[in-house]
């Protein structure tokens, strides 16, 4: 079996909860919780590279803030207005390369990533009004107009499910059991996820073929007691996957 190699390999100790990638930059930002310690986590990425700018980077508020989006080497993320609510409250603007906190606001609110940055509000402000905001600062740049501030389209493709009887099966062991299949084409490479009893165990599966030949196989998930909803994305030529909820793996299709 031909192999691809792994780009970026990395373990972080805790629940890899989200993943946002800014397409300016290629930065790829991982929201890291660990519910045991009740804390929460970040790291930046740098895809073309691989290289980690910061891996537990932490803020003052332990648990109740996340990622909210990224712009252009910014991190923005969003405070919780409790615990017991899942509503955002402020921004918190960090660099994307150091980690250093650039700016906080605590009355802001995000509404999306426009071509120009992102479109934000004031909450104490009724009715809303939407302005361009600085990420780099946190100062407003202009009002938001819609014809100028259009929402960005994402550059990152996802797997669509298909009837198990399509999968490029051939190869998979008499013992595993096909329940759901995700697939996507990429030039010669088909990237398949899927969700089999193997000897009675569900697992969750990734390979990578290439004229129907196995080219790169791993285990997302195994032993667990559901299938999941999660498998994989695909941004520019690189593949993108969580292994067993802990570990980033990401592999470059032009690279071989």
């Amino acid at each position: 079996m031909n192999q691809l190699q792994t780009h970026i390999s990395e373990k972080f100790n805790g629940t890899i909860w989200r993943i946002e990638i800014d397409e300016i930059s290629d930065l790829l930002f991982l929201e890291i919780r660990n519910s045991d310690e009740r804390k929460v986590s970040f790291a930046s990425i740098d895809l073309q590279t691989g290289v980690i700018n910061y891996s537990e980077k932490g803020e003052t508020e332990p648990w109740l803030v996340g990622i909210e989006a990224a712009y252009d080497k910014i991190l923005l993320l969003h405070l919780y207005q409790s615990a017991a609510t899942p509503q955002h409250k402020g921004l918190i603007g960090l660099d994307g390369i150091s980690g250093e906190t650039l700016w906080s606001n605590y009355n802001y609110g995000f509404d999306f990533i426009s071509s120009e940055g992102p479109i934000c509000y004031d909450s104490i402000i009724q009715p809303r009004k939407l302005f361009l905001l600085d990420g780099q600062s946190g100062e407003i740049i202009e009002p938001f107009v819609k014809q100028k501030h259009v929402e960005i389209t994402r550059n990152i493709n996802y797997p669509t499910s298909i009837v198990p009887e399509m999968a490029p099966n051939k190869l998979f062991p008499s013992n595993t059991v096909i329940k759901s299949v995700q697939c996507l084409p990429f030039n010669n490479f088909i990237i398949v996820s899927l969700h089999a009893f193997e000897n009675g165990v569900l697992k969750h599966f990734i390979y990578v073929f290439e004229n129907n030949e196995v080219f790169y196989e791993d285990i997302l998930n195994d032993n667990i007691l559901k299938m999941q909803p999660e498998s994989f994305i695909l941004f520019k030529s690189f593949l993108i996957y969580i292994k067993n909820n802990v570990e980033l793996k990401v592999l470059s299709l032009l690279k071989r």
